[in-house]
């Protein structure tokens, strides 16, 4: 994530391909929220399920940082050239 940093990154693309990762990462507050009583007595191993979101999270980041296909990059330096 950090070598792509000065890159070129097209955000609202990538951002779009997180839809998917942003609805499970909701799941396991969804299961807190729903079943407190059973995560409360169970939090020995329920505690677990807070590692989905957090790899979803991870992903996220790494999908949103991704840098630009090569062939947008290189149409739009070209659009820049011709607009000089």
């Amino acid at each position: 994530m950090i070598k792509n940093f000065k890159k070129d990154i097209d955000f609202s693309d990538n951002i779009k391909k997180c839809i998917p990762y942003i609805i499970i990462f909701f799941f396991p507050i969804i299961w807190y929220i729903v079943l407190k009583q059973h995560s409360y007595t169970h939090v020995n191993f329920t505690y677990r399920l807070l590692i989905i979101s957090v790899i979803c999270v991870l992903i996220m980041a790494s999908k949103i940082l991704k840098e630009k296909n090569k062939e947008k990059i290189s149409k739009s330096k070209i659009e820049k050239a011709e607009n000089k």
